[in-house]
């Protein structure tokens, strides 16, 4: 499995208590309603729920809050944010 830096779709972003998470899904036709995210303590998991498919699995570079993730869509972009574990 690729890690995030081997990824030209995800970029993340690190401060001191967030983890931002970019991914460009544009051009693979993916409904935002049809779109869901899981996360555990090290990973993100998207799926498409329309089609059954996983769509991208990225493993993150410090552990997270799973319970703490959030999500919002700009121009295909999708943003993922979650907490640092502590």
């Amino acid at each position: 499995m690729p890690t995030f830096s081997e990824d030209p779709d995800v970029d993340i972003l690190i401060t001191d208590n967030l983890l931002k998470v970019l991914v460009d899904l544009r051009g693979r036709n993916i409904k935002t309603e049809n779109l869901l995210v899981k996360a555990d303590n090290q990973g993100i998991y998207l799926f498409d729920k329309e089609n059954n498919n996983v769509i991208k699995v990225i493993k993150l570079p410090s552990q997270v809050d799973p319970n703490s993730v959030s999500f919002s869509e700009n121009f295909g972009t999708y943003i993922i944010t979650l907490k640092k574990s502590l």
